[in-house]
């Protein structure tokens, strides 16, 4: 007998999008389905290893690196969400490289793989994807004047995620949509810092 092999699978078919709506999701979609204000640590595990440290403090999830060079760290809440509109405040910390980066690791169909969308110190923001072993990039890091920088500078960051398309916010502005289709199924959501 001869072995034979199954074809590979058939490539998703690119999921046709409309203009993303104008404006700030957030206005848009009304009341959210969810809402975490780390009044306590029932959503989370806590960590402090080698890599990062995380704590809730006075309403919010801190997470500090530990300063190994371009590895990325994360943690995940429990639920598992489909399609939607995942926003969250950020901060840029007080002691700050400017390529450090932070942000929404999302849809991740496990522990080790997902999206990640970030800004940088420096306010740049990028779309990158984590596979278990390397990573690609989407969205290649570039500046908007949406995002605020400095020392202490707030954001909202946002990603819209339906199928296998995103689109990425920062204070209510558009600055990016992109298509992906290696995880476009429920996954988890939390946050990184590198």
């Amino acid at each position: 007998t001869v072995p034979t092999s199954e074809p590979p699978p058939a490539e998703p078919e690119p999921t046709p999008t409309a203009a993303p709506p104008e404006g700030d999701p957030a206005q848009l979609l009304g009341q959210p389905d969810g809402v975490d204000h780390f009044d306590n640590a029932n959503n989370w595990t806590l960590f402090d290893n080698q890599c990062f440290s995380t704590e809730i403090v006075e309403g919010r999830f801190v997470m500090n690196a530990k300063g190994l060079e371009k590895k990325a760290c994360w943690t995940v809440t429990w639920p598992l969400v489909q399609d939607y509109y995942l926003q969250s405040e950020v901060i840029n910390p007080e002691a700050c490289q400017p390529t450090d980066k932070f942000g929404l690791f999302f849809r991740a169909p496990d522990n080790n793989r997902g999206y990640l969308y970030g800004l940088t110190c420096d306010g740049q923001f990028s779309l990158t994807n984590w596979n278990g072993t390397t990573t690609s990039v989407i969205v290649p890091p570039a500046s908007s004047p949406a995002i605020n920088l400095g020392l202490g500078a707030v954001n909202l960051i946002g990603v819209v995620a339906y199928g296998g398309n995103y689109l990425l916010y920062a204070n209510g502005q558009l600055l990016a949509e992109v298509q992906n289709f290696d995880y476009i199924g429920a996954g988890k959501i939390g946050y990184f810092v590198v």
